[in-house]
């Protein structure tokens, strides 16, 4: 009887069954990293360089993005970047209100950013042109 219910519990081992990926921490991540993404449309692409990679745990740091049109076209002088993040497993987002500087064409340094807690995050960057944003994500787990 025992040979026959360990039977399943080795099938189930070699076949992985339950088994997920192991989520990114800090000791995963690349130091000198630059994480990239698309927004939603496909029109722009986003460089987003950390002060320190991976972002600080509950300490203030900074980014550096770039900012380009997909279609290599110039960016729109009324382009608008704000930035936001959530946590989407806790409800809730960061507890400050980062300052966006504009330092060049597609070039800005955000500030004042703050991942207080471990866990899942999302870093949303919205470029607005016309009002209508297209959201960049970064996922990050601390």
């Amino acid at each position: 009887m025992k040979k026959l219910l360990l039977l399943p519990c080795l099938l189930c081992l070699v076949l992985g069954i339950g088994c997920k990926p192991d989520p990114v921490t800090e000791s995963d991540m690349v130091e000198t990293s630059v994480v990239s993404c698309q927004t939603a449309s496909g029109a722009y692409v986003i460089d987003c360089t950390f002060s320190t990679y991976p972002p600080p745990k509950n300490e203030h740091c900074s980014m550096h993005l770039v900012i380009r049109r997909a279609d290599e076209e110039s960016l729109s002088q009324a382009l608008e970047i704000q930035i936001d993040a959530d946590m989407p497993a806790h409800g809730h987002g960061i507890n400050t209100q980062p300052e966006i500087e504009r330092i060049g064409e597609g070039e800005y340094e955000v500030r004042g950013l703050l991942f207080h807690m471990g866990g899942l995050w999302e870093l949303y960057i919205d470029c607005v042109e016309d009002g209508i944003p297209d959201r960049g994500t970064i996922a990050f787990t601390l």
